[in-house]
């Protein structure tokens, strides 16, 4: 399944707007402050509300507000989304209550999504009340667990590659890669990686730890004991605080946590040799986004690949160019055209003609600023006659 188009009511720059989109990779261009931004925004709003740490919310300032006419007051914003069916029969019994039934092709059936914040006042404060509901009647129910089916990620124009990175971060994006594998390969086995197999790695190689053989334990109870004695010598007989210490992780997520991302400094080296490495911090800006895409990338790819995972996943993009030499532009942009066999939607918003010029014409929408309204304008959703074989070509 895809997203065929979204429509905006009343959000940001946006009064009234209808995006087309294409299986595939999508790109927006516009001038500044066309709204590309806005769009990709109202896509993490929507593909995410079955994500509980979707940190992104609806606020009052998101409310559309009309320079020409100073009276009017907004109160209500609106996204309904439209996805085009695929060949896999589980779209269809994982979102029948998103069913939608055109009302001129009897044979054509689409997966409707809507959503409404709708702003009151409670008389202490203002608060945006959300509203979901799926196909053609405003208030029909769908699952929770369905919208967990539908899944987004995000890469913003300038990320901070190193901290994403660094181990036991907040968000650590290999953690998150190696907490999703569910199977992995051992020589030309290939074995399961299900939550037991996970509980009994952990298990084992904490083991060390633990073993009354093993020397580490012997450090860890040296270092307890000396805390434990100042303790009693500090407080009130019979009533000083007792602590006990362990080494820090006891799970699988814990270990992967640690996991530690560096360049190797040598190519090749000789047996006996010593491979010596950069830092992240030590890298270029450009060289590190790559780093981090290709994390982020592999995590997705691993969900499209993986049935247990997401029926939908979305790749959302904004400016790719940043930091990027052009050739690197480039070669991103044609990888990127290549992750459309594994089913993935990609949305790119870019100022960069190198992207641009790469792309298909008709997977780019143009956003545009017509005395204080903003258009969009869909090469796709063009006929010929509106748009000559010739003209393409041109193009």
């Amino acid at each position: 399944m895809y997203l065929s188009s979204l429509h905006i009511r009343q959000f940001r720059v946006f009064d009234d707007i209808t995006l087309y989109f294409k299986n595939g990779i999508n790109i927006l261009i516009g001038e500044n402050n066309s709204g590309k931004t806005a769009i990709i925004d109202a896509l993490r709003i929507c593909l995410g509300c079955g994500k509980p740490d979707n940190y992104i919310y609806i606020q009052e300032s998101d409310l559309h507000v009309n320079s020409t006419v100073p009276t009017e007051n907004n109160t209500t914003i609106q996204f309904d989304l439209t996805f085009e069916f695929g060949d896999a029969l589980i779209e269809r019994e994982c979102f029948y209550d998103f069913i939608s039934q055109d009302k001129e092709d009897p044979a054509k059936q689409t997966i409707q999504l809507h959503l409404k914040f709708i702003q009151e006042n409670n008389g202490k404060k203002k608060y945006f009340k959300r509203m979901i509901w799926g196909g053609d009647n405003e208030g029909q129910q769908v699952p929770y667990e369905s919208l967990q089916e539908i899944f987004y990620t995000y890469l913003s124009p300038l990320r901070d590659a190193v901290s994403c990175l660094r181990p036991y971060s907040y968000d650590n994006k290999t953690s998150q890669l190696f907490n999703q594998l569910t199977k992995y390969n051992k020589g030309e086995e290939e074995i399961e990686l299900n939550e037991e197999r996970k509980d009994l790695l952990a298990k084992n190689l904490y083991h060390v730890f633990e073993d009354d053989a093993s020397d580490w334990k012997h450090i860890l109870t040296t270092g307890k004991s000396k805390v434990n004695a100042h303790l009693e010598g500090t407080g009130i007989t019979r009533k000083h605080p007792n602590i006990e210490m362990r080494y820090v992780g006891r799970k699988f997520s814990d270990v992967v946590r640690g996991v530690e991302l560096k360049c190797p400094v040598y190519k090749t080296i000789e047996d006996g040799q010593e491979q010596k490495y950069f830092e992240l911090y030590q890298n270029g800006l450009g060289e590190n986004n790559l780093i981090f895409t290709s994390v982020v990338l592999g995590d997705l790819i691993n969900r499209c690949e993986d049935n247990a995972l997401e029926i939908y996943n979305a790749l959302l993009v904004e400016e790719p160019e940043a930091h990027l030499h052009p050739q690197y532009q480039n070669t991103f942009f044609e990888y990127l055209n290549e992750l459309q066999s594994k089913g993935l939607q990609v949305f790119v918003t870019s100022h960069s003609p190198t992207i641009t010029a790469k792309s298909d014409v008709n997977n780019i929408s143009v956003l545009q600023r017509k005395q204080n309204i903003v258009q969009s304008f869909s090469f796709g959703k063009l006929t010929e006659s509106d748009y000559p074989a010739e003209s393409k070509r041109h193009l």
